[in-house]
């Protein structure tokens, strides 16, 4: 697993379930990891001057990669199941809107494209983009068409949940 520290700085360490062999990754403020499906890459976020950007880097720490640029925030990474593509949530357009990109920070496309606020973004089994807008769970094909509203989800739902099962 990977997750997020906190105590003498902010960074990410690797562990294994049985809690062993942790090993620091970042150390830098890094916070919201994703694995990629393969487990060869985390994408997470990154603050640097004041700016809170997407990067990834291989699941040792070895390498690593700045995807996005933008002044806005760019935030919670979430890779497809293939591993081909990344969405996540950003302030980019004046209100929190869902992006896609490609794993490599190419094509960066805004697919909700609404006044609404949208966040939380993950994958559905189906390859569709599912998100929070205000109280209500939404599904978008990752090229923006195909929007619909989940209903008759139970209280409490939680976007960010596991959809694999």
């Amino acid at each position: 697993m990977v997750f997020s520290f906190t105590g003498g700085g902010v960074g990410l360490a690797v562990v294994n379930a049985d809690g062993s062999e942790r090993q620091t990754v970042s150390t830098s403020i890094d916070f919201e990891p994703a694995w990629s499906p393969d487990g060869s890459s985390i994408a997470f976020n990154r603050t640097e001057n004041g700016n809170v950007d997407i990067y990834i880097m291989s699941s040792d720490g070895s390498t690593l990669t700045r995807l996005t640029t933008d002044p806005a925030v760019d935030a919670r990474p979430a890779w497809s199941r293939d591993g081909s593509q990344i969405a996540f949530e950003t302030f980019r357009d004046g209100n929190w809107e869902i992006y896609v990109m490609d794993s490599d920070g190419d094509g960066q496309t805004n697919v909700t494209n609404s006044p609404q606020q949208e966040f939380r973004a993950n994958w559905s089994p189906g390859a569709k983009i599912v998100f929070d807008r205000l109280t209500q769970i939404f599904a978008i094909n990752p090229d923006g068409t195909g929007i619909e509203m989940i209903p008759n989800l139970p209280a409490g739902f939680n976007v960010s949940a596991d959809w694999s099962r």
